[in-house]
C-alpha cells in the first residue's frame, strides 16, 4: 500500500497468517503494481474446516510479493479488511500495509503440483 493510502484512524486492523494458493501479479496501465494473494487458513481445533482471503498489496509491497512469495509458502499480512462488491459477488479483502514471510525459502524455478509442502 502507498504512504499515502493510510486507513482513517480507528479503522479495524487485522493480521492473517497462512499458506499462499495463489499470487497474482499485474501492472495497472497508469504504471502502479498490483498484487493478489489468495491464503488459505486453516481452523487450528478442526482441522478440516479453512478459510480463504484476498489480500490485496499495492507499489512496495506487491513487487516484494510477487519477487519472494509463492504457492505453498507460508505468509502474515497485516491491513485492513475491506469489502469489494459485483453485480453478483462479494469478496472481503485485506489491503496489505505489511507482508512478513515466514518460510524462508527461495522462490522455486519451476513449481511441482505433487510436491508436499
Amino acid at each position: 500500500m502507498a504512504k499515502n493510502q493510510k486507513p482513517v484512524q480507528g479503522y479495524a486492523r487485522i493480521r492473517v497468517k497462512g499458506r499462499i494458493s495463489e499470487v497474482d501479479f499485474r501492472e495497472m496501465p497508469d504504471g502502479k503494481k498490483l498484487c493478489r494473494v489468495t491464503l488459505v487458513v486453516n481452523d487450528l481445533k478442526n482441522q478440516k474446516m479453512a478459510e480463504w482471503f484476498v489480500a490485496v498489496c499495492w507499489e512496495e509491497v506487491a513487487v516484494n510479493a510477487q519477487k519472494y512469495l509463492f504457492k505453498g509458502g507460508e505468509v502474515e499480512f497485516y491491513g485492513y479488511p475491506h469489502l469489494n462488491k459485483w453485480r453478483n459477488h462479494a469478496e472481503l479483502q485485506i489491503k496489505v500495509m505489511e507482508m512478513h514471510l515466514i518460510t524462508r525459502l527461495k522462490k522455486p524455478e519451476s513449481y511441482d503440483p505433487d510436491e508436499k509442502f
